[in-house]
């Protein structure tokens, strides 16, 4: 059996994830429809948010220095209020096309 390289691995990894995250502003369009946009955006960071703790405790990560606080601070709110809240207000009035032309210029 042939034993398959670490570089398709991580390609197989990245399509996976580019495809999982294509699948953000469908399925948040379809939750707002539904729920209030506030509840669907910062549910989905505090659901990230538990899982996230979950992992670093099992892998059992050091804490950050206070030095990163600051970093920690400026990153988690562009990934807790900027993305998730943000996009699932948009989603309550435009549709999830319209935002994917928004986040293909994203970097």
């Amino acid at each position: 059996m042939k034993q398959i390289d670490s570089e398709t691995v991580g390609l197989a990894y990245g399509f996976l994830g580019v495809l999982i995250f294509s699948l953000t502003l469908p399925a948040t369009r379809l939750a707002v429809a539904e729920i209030d946009s506030t509840v669907v955006g910062l549910g989905r960071a505090i659901v990230a948010s538990l899982l996230a703790i979950i992992l670093l405790k099992i892998t059992r990560q050091p804490l950050l220095s206070r030095k990163h606080l600051s970093s920690l601070c400026v990153v988690a709110a562009g990934v807790i209020v900027g993305f998730p809240l943000l996009s699932a207000w948009a989603m309550r009035w435009l549709p999830a096309s319209h935002g994917a032309i928004v986040l293909g210029f994203c970097p």
